[in-house]
């Protein structure tokens, strides 16, 4: 295959390397060319830098773990300092190490493969996106058109769905920019977490005890989240397109990156309305098996996507656009209910049902 940038000299091409939008774009180009390799070993600290302040998806946060796995990969710090960058998420300001670890390093390995991890988070967002998308258009929650008492024996799982519906094309729009980030930064966190647990397991000779309460401290989850693992299934979606402030719903909104560094409020608000709801704890809703919710991506996504999939009934952030009614929270109780089925329980007949009084549902 012929060189693309061949003929070009070094200066023209150390430009075009910096001026990629992500290290999706960089690792593509290093992958085709022989001599823009041969600039990037030369100039890796300087195009790291410019690729890294340009590319919205590795700003923040996720730049800092950017930095941390090249720190790792290039054994420029051991356990107590990452742990110190870990507990500081907000580096204000940034830890000298990590100001000048690309300045400091003898060769562009670690940099390199710092740039591959952040192209497979990339592409792996895209098709993580695709597919919450498509299961969404496919997926038919049931709508509240029952009394009071035949809603609260549906949202015990006592009674068939009936009604059910798509989700409205409102619910269907494409990734906002804060929904990216928000992934994004929970494969980095994964991916750091493999590095991490690579250099115990290796350089830094951890017990066997000692991994397990890290990898306990990082997989941590609330007590009312089942997570089961899932088999590995073939993916086969084509990733979309990750526009980040190319999205109208961003620009109309008006917000930037400073929302990206609040947790999406989706699951807490599921856990927020069973509790405000008296919903029963032995009931099998306690139970239940949500891998129904992570294929939707509901963690993921913000409170304007969640108010017109009918999952919150109001909104969180005064930026975003006011609902004209606010949903009543048993409307939107059952929403969430109806997407839970009864193969997603663990044992239906595991919890004894008790029947309340119908007040008790708000």
């Amino acid at each position: 295959m012929i060189d693309p940038f061949q003929k070009l000299p070094a200066e023209i091409i150390l430009q075009i390397l910096e001026s990629c939008w992500d290290f999706t774009s960089l690792d593509g180009l290093l992958q085709i060319s022989s001599k823009a390799n041969e600039v990037f070993d030369t100039y890796y600290p300087k195009i790291t830098e410019a690729v890294l302040a340009s590319c919205s998806m590795t700003s923040g946060f996720n730049g800092h773990k950017f930095r941390l796995v090249v720190a790792i990969q290039a054994a420029a710090i051991g356990p107590r300092t990452l742990r110190k960058c870990l507990e500081d998420k907000h580096w204000e300001p940034m830890p000298p190490v990590m100001e000048s670890i690309f300045w400091s390093l003898e060769c562009s390995t670690p940099i390199r493969q710092a740039i591959k991890a952040a192209a497979k988070v990339h592409r792996l967002a895209c098709i993580c996106y695709d597919s919450f998308i498509e299961n969404i258009k496919k997926t038919k929650p049931a709508r509240p058109n029952v009394s009071e008492n035949e809603m609260h024996d549906w949202l015990c799982f006592n009674t068939p769905v009936r009604l059910t519906m798509p989700f409205p094309p409102e619910a269907i729009h494409p990734p906002s920019f804060v929904e990216q980030f928000w992934l994004h930064r929970a494969l980095w966190a994964f991916e750091l977490y493999s590095y991490s647990y690579r250099a115990a397991t290796t350089r830094w000779a951890w017990s066997p005890k000692k991994i397990g309460r890290y990898t306990g401290a990082f997989l941590i989850f609330p007590n009312e989240m089942n997570w089961h693992e899932d088999e590995h299934l073939t993916i086969t979606q084509y990733p979309v397109d990750m526009n980040d402030f190319g999205n109208k719903v961003d620009r109309s909104w008006g917000r930037s990156l400073w929302f990206a560094k609040h947790p999406g409020s989706a699951m807490g608000t599921f856990r927020s309305l069973r509790s405000d709801s008296l919903v029963n704890s032995d009931s099998p809703l306690y139970q239940c098996d949500l891998r129904v919710f992570r294929g939707l991506g509901i963690s993921f996504w913000d409170d304007w996507r969640l108010y017109k999939m009918g999952l919150q009934s109001k909104m969180g952030f005064a930026a975003q656009p006011t609902p004209k009614y606010e949903k009543p929270i048993t409307d939107v109780l059952y929403t969430w209910y109806s997407l839970v089925k009864d193969e997603d329980l663990v044992d239906k007949n595991a919890f004894p049902f008790r029947r309340r009084n119908p007040w008790y549902i708000r």
